[in-house]
C-alpha cells in the first residue's frame, strides 16, 4: 500500500508506491457518488456511425449519455491508441472539432465534484484544448478542465456567489504521451492533478455553481478550441474523494492504461 506525502515546499501532494488495495473485479462504480462513466474500452457503450462514434453511453446507471448527431463532428474509435487500450479521437482530421454532449441532470450538476479524465494529445495546436466544459459563460460558469496554449493542464472552478478559481496549473505535457488529468473541489478548495500528484489547494468556498447547461465533452459550448487527442476514459463523481478511495482510482487507472502514477 502507498502513503500519501505532502511535499512542504509546493504543497503538492504525491504517491509513493501503490496507492491502496485493488483487485482485478475493482469498478468505479464500487464508490458512491459516481455521476458519470464513460469508457471507450467498452464497445458496447459506443453507437457507430461507421468509423466515427455517435453516442457515448454512461456506464454510471445515471443514463448521462453524451451524444453526438452530425456526422462531421463525431470522434473516431480507434481500436490501439493509448497503451494498446481503445480511445476515441476527437478533431481527428485536424480540421474540424469534434465533441459529444451530455444534457444537463442533477447528477452532473453537485454542489462538490471529484473528475478524472484519461487523455492524449495528439498535437500541439498552440492554443487551449477543452475537453471537458460544464460552462457557458457569467453567470453560467460552474467549471471545466483544459489544456493552457503553455502545455499545462488548467480547470476553472466556480462556485455560488460568482467566485471563480483556476487551480494551480500541473507539470507541462507531452504531446504523445497518456496523462490522467485530475479536479477536485471539496467545498473549501480546489485543486488540480496529473498522474496521481495534486497541486496545493486553492482557498474557495460555498457550493459548486449550477447551471442548465450540458456538459460538452471534447470541446467547448463555442466549438472551438477543442481537444485534438485522444480520450479514453471519464470519471465524474457527485463529492471529493478520500485518500484512500483515490487510491483505487489511480490503480486502476495505472493498471487499466498504463499512465505512470506518481
Amino acid at each position: 500500500m502507498r502513503e500519501t506525502v505532502r511535499d512542504t515546499h509546493s504543497g503538492q501532494i504525491h504517491m509513493s508506491g501503490l496507492l491502496t488495495f485493488f483487485t482485478d473485479t475493482f469498478s468505479p462504480a464500487d464508490m458512491p457518488g459516481l455521476s458519470l462513466w464513460l469508457d471507450a474500452t467498452d464497445v458496447s457503450s459506443l453507437s457507430f456511425n461507421g468509423q466515427t462514434v455517435s453516442q457515448w453511453r454512461d456506464k454510471s446507471g445515471n443514463s448521462n449519455h453524451a451524444q453526438q448527431a452530425t456526422a462531421l463532428r463525431q470522434p473516431r474509435y480507434v481500436a490501439s491508441a493509448m497503451g494498446g487500450q481503445p480511445a476515441l479521437q476527437f478533431r481527428h482530421d485536424g480540421t474540424n472539432f469534434s465533441w459529444f454532449t451530455a444534457a444537463d441532470s442533477p447528477s452532473l450538476s453537485p454542489s462538490r465534484i471529484h473528475v478524472f479524465a484519461v487523455h492524449q494529445r495528439l498535437a500541439d495546436t498552440g492554443a487551449d484544448e477543452y475537453f471537458l466544459y460544464k460552462t457557458h459563460s457569467t453567470p453560467n460558469q460552474s467549471w471545466e478542465l483544459r489544456t493552457h496554449s503553455s502545455d499545462v493542464v488548467l480547470a476553472t472552478i466556480s462556485v455560488d456567489g460568482a467566485a471563480t478559481i483556476s487551480p494551480n496549473r500541473g507539470p507541462s505535457l507531452t504531446v504523445g504521451t497518456s496523462y490522467l488529468s485530475e479536479m477536485v473541489f471539496d467545498g473549501t478548495a480546489g485543486r488540480i492533478g496529473r498522474n496521481g500528484v495534486l497541486s496545493a489547494g486553492v482557498a474557495l468556498t460555498g457550493n459548486l455553481r449550477v447551471n442548465t447547461q450540458p456538459l460538452y465533452i471534447g470541446a467547448p459550448s463555442f466549438g472551438t478550441n477543442g481537444h485534438q487527442g485522444y480520450l479514453g476514459e471519464v470519471l465524474i463523481y457527485s463529492r471529493a474523494l478520500s485518500t484512500a478511495e483515490r487510491g483505487a482510482i489511480l490503480g486502476y487507472v495505472s493498471r487499466k492504461w498504463g499512465v505512470a502514477i506518481g
